[in-house]
């Protein structure tokens, strides 16, 4: 099974219908807004508060898949599951590999733009 694209450019361009412009300012807002998200997530669990942060935690996949985050929405797919499941355990190596894979996402991004 291919690996998922950290990004789809060329989807994230054909929501946008082509305006560079506005996908680099969904792009902008949604790497402001994703850490915030993430160290709820985190806090969230932390506290024990498995419910709260499996809101949160579908609240980031919305925010990635928003600028077609493909891999980072997977793992933020995988983590709302695992907390909705209360499998803390799996759900924080998800969020580990989603807060890895959005530093990749960061580099990547700031190279591209």
């Amino acid at each position: 099974q291919p690996v998922s694209p950290l990004i789809d450019w060329e989807d994230a361009l054909d929501m946008v219908e082509g305006d560079v412009e506005l996908l680099h300012s969904l792009v902008e807002t949604a790497l402001e807004e994703v850490p915030e998200l993430m160290a709820q997530v985190r806090n969230a669990m932390q506290a024990g508060k498995l419910h709260e942060a499996c809101q949160l935690a579908h609240t980031t996949k919305g925010a990635l898949l928003a600028i077609r985050a493909i891999r980072p929405a997977e793992s933020a797919v995988a983590l709302e599951a695992a907390l909705k499941a209360n499998e803390s355990a799996p759900a924080h190596n998800w969020l580990v590999k989603l807060e890895d894979q959005f530093q990749q996402l960061s580099h990547v991004v700031s190279s591209h733009m």
